[in-house]
């Protein structure tokens, strides 16, 4: 908003808050507000615009005596799997570049 030269009562839902990036975007595309925070994949999923203003980065963060469990074996398979990561990138703006990697472990 500084960067524009707007105050927050010059945007409108500037106070709203919503509580998933489905329903920012929902609310945008209501017209109940001007802009909302949200993810890519919602700004497509509805067909509204997307301006990136920064990137997050996700781990799956896992105590040591877990990693053999069954249950997390077949979560990291998973997202190991090309039609996995084929589904998650038709979604829009995600980096799967380390998805399904182990990044460290002691």
């Amino acid at each position: 908003l500084h960067d524009s030269g707007l105050e927050p009562d010059q945007v409108s839902g500037y106070n709203h808050e919503e509580y998933t990036h489905m329903n920012v975007a929902a609310a945008i595309l209501s017209g109940s507000v001007d802009v909302g925070m949200g993810i890519r994949a919602a700004a497509v999923a509805l067909d509204l615009d997307f301006v990136p203003i920064a990137e997050e980065r996700y781990d799956l963060i896992v105590p040591s005596e877990f990693l053999d469990d069954i249950r997390l074996k077949a979560v990291m398979e998973l997202m190991n799997q090309d039609s996995f990561k084929k589904k998650i990138d038709t979604l829009g703006g995600y980096n799967l570049r380390d998805c399904g990697s182990e990044v460290f472990a002691q």
